[in-house]
């Protein structure tokens, strides 16, 4: 598989960038409680001064105003946990994006899983872009469209998932440079050059990768890519019939307007001949 020549890898960047918490829509607004907590302590503390002293419901404030913070942060983090087995895996996967999204600022991750999951992303957004295109609205398109951008939803989702077991302090450039130092020094000179071939080949965007020199645990995101790149032109064929079809019923339109227009220009010229004959 041929991955994308991308050494800043924005594809993979820019969709762990557009994840967001799948029940965030249930959470208390943010703008509000601040607000609502400062009131709320503000009427607590004016209430209580009729039976404190002044100076007392003064020193309690920060406390008071600690507790409400308290409580609405708690409220607003039990709304979103999840009620099902499908939001629950919403929310894991979400966690998932979210560690390897810090992995990959941290160059926490392995070379390989990187160039997979870029090119994973590459051909999802490819997808995701041929879908964009108008003409999709119809039953049957809207049926494919959904379909296509759901399957490549998921097939990120598992490459994430699968390569979340390599990222980690131990897969930073740091971490392989200290192995081959420990194989120098050992005297494991062979181990130490097999290493650093790998570390050299691993990092070279736009190579094509061999499933050979894989691990094994990356194969199955291996294979998702490969579907994935088969997707993607087959949705960028899609939508140029989708495109070729929407064009041709504008155009039957069109034709149809203008055929009115004629027949109703040619009524009036009728009209007025009479008229003049008369």
């Amino acid at each position: 598989m041929r991955t994308p020549r991308s050494r800043d890898l924005s594809h993979l960047r820019a969709y762990l960038q557009e994840q967001r918490h799948p029940l965030a829509s249930r959470a208390l607004p943010a703008g509000l409680l601040g607000p609502a907590i400062l009131i709320g302590t503000i009427f607590l503390a004016v209430w209580s001064v009729e039976f404190i002293p002044g100076w007392l419901a003064f020193l309690a404030f920060p406390f008071c105003l600690g507790i409400g913070m308290s409580v609405l942060f708690s409220v607003s983090s039990a709304l979103q946990k999840p009620r099902n087995e499908e939001e629950a895996r919403r929310v894991r996967n979400f966690e998932i994006a979210q560690s390897m999204s810090h992995a990959l600022q941290r160059k926490q991750l392995h070379p390989l899983a990187r160039r997979l999951l870029e090119g994973c992303a590459h051909h999802r957004y490819r997808i995701v872009q041929a879908v964009l295109t108008p003409g999709w609205e119809s039953t049957y398109w809207r049926g494919v469209r959904n379909q296509a951008v759901e399957a490549a939803d998921e097939g990120m989702e598992q490459a994430l998932e699968i390569c979340s077991r390599f990222a980690g302090p131990q897969f930073s450039r740091s971490g392989a440079w200290k192995a081959f130092a420990t194989d120098v020094a050992e005297g494991q000179l062979g181990g130490a050059l097999k290493r650093l071939q790998k570390m050299l080949e691993a990092d070279h965007p736009g190579d094509t990768i061999d499933r050979r020199d894989l691990p094994p645990e990356l194969w199955p995101v291996y294979e998702i890519a490969l579907k994935l790149q088969r997707l993607a032109p087959e949705m960028d064929k899609a939508a140029q019939d989708v495109s070729s079809v929407h064009h041709g019923e504008a155009s039957r339109l069109d034709q149809v307007l203008s055929d009115l227009s004629a027949m109703r220009q040619a009524e009036q010229e009728l009209e007025s001949e009479r008229l003049h004959q008369y």
